[in-house]
């Protein structure tokens, strides 16, 4: 069995006391609040037996600008946010575990971008999304893929994770028109700069090829990103 848990110290101080007899494959530690995941992986480190961790990080680690970021690219982020995401990562233990960094994880089953979006453009009300920001995207079917893939398979170190990279401002567009939903977008005015990612080393170790997440049709036409 895989132990995964989120990036909260409260729910993992919780399952130590039933999950601390065993010993697991894995510990999964995703990414939706960066400023737990430090407390996260060190509580998960201390009180959980595992062979190996696994980090869902972020492509704000990167230092912004217009090359495409292979993994050994300068982290040096500009961002709060970046900066805990690469204090995170070096708590991991890079020839054993798993870093996967990814920029929006989009898609059903959690809140995000993409459900998000939906709720608000439902609700007839402002989107208000950075149009310059250059971010990564990948559905969160496809991040689950990567993950049990390095589970089952022991893979380790650093992977770029992305189908696509563009601005939440186009892909709020792109779900707009394609569903028709009459949406009141609007540019934030934030620019963060360029963070798209080089993903040719996870294709070529996994063989994975996320799908784009600006491809989501079906049957009736509306835009479904399962």
């Amino acid at each position: 069995m895989d132990a995964l848990f989120g990036n909260d110290p409260a729910v993992l101080s919780r399952s130590m006391e039933a999950h601390g007899r065993f010993r697991y494959s894995a510990v999964v530690i995703t990414n939706p609040r960066p400023e737990t995941a430090i407390a996260a992986i060190e509580l998960a480190r201390k009180l959980i037996n595992s062979d190996r961790y696994i980090f869902v990080s972020s492509d704000l680690v990167y230092r912004p600008s217009n090359s495409i970021k292979s993994e050994d690219y300068y982290t040096e982020p500009v961002t709060q946010e970046g900066k805990l995401f690469l204090a995170a990562e070096r708590l991991m233990d890079i020839n054993n575990d798993t870093i996967f960094r990814a920029g929006y994880i989009v898609g059903l089953c959690s809140v995000n971008l993409y459900t998000n979006i939906l709720n608000l453009a439902r609700s007839n009300m402002r989107i208000s999304l950075p149009r310059k920001t250059v971010r990564n995207f990948i559905r969160n079917t496809d991040i689950s893929s990567f993950i049990m893939r390095s589970i089952e398979e022991g893979i380790s170190g650093v992977f770029n994770t992305a189908s696509d990279f563009g601005t939440a401002y186009d892909f709020a567009k792109r779900i707009c028109d394609v569903a028709a939903l009459g949406c009141k977008l609007y540019d934030s005015g934030e620019d963060l700069g360029n963070y798209s990612m080089d993903t040719s080393k996870s294709l070529r170790v996994f063989g994975i090829r996320p799908t784009s997440v600006f491809d989501g049709y079906s049957i009736s036409g509306s835009f479904d990103l399962r």
